[in-house]
């Protein structure tokens, strides 16, 4: 499966999946895309998709607060206002 979106959907998406065995290909499509930075996958959805024969599959951990999933990226306290305000 594939999630085209920033952080939030990407973690959405990841949650869906989780006990499905399916694979997830987070594609870049929100503002920072901290999580598809991170594993390297590069800012263009569509170059990414040319890559898809050379990439790899690696677990992930998925985080959860609230009941709400996320992959790597959770603000919370004073760093969540900051972030909040900052998008805005």
């Amino acid at each position: 499966m594939a999630a085209l979106g920033g952080d939030g959907l990407l973690g959405a998406a990841a949650g869906g999946v989780k006990d499905s065995g399916a694979i997830l290909l987070p594609l870049a499509g929100g503002r920072g895309n901290d999580t598809v930075r991170r594993l390297g996958l590069g800012v263009d959805a569509v170059e990414t998709v040319r890559r898809l024969d050379r990439l790899r599959v690696r677990p992930m951990d998925l985080g959860e607060v609230n009941g709400r999933p996320f992959l790597g990226v959770a603000n919370a306290g004073f760093d969540g206002l900051a972030n909040e305000r900052g998008n805005q």
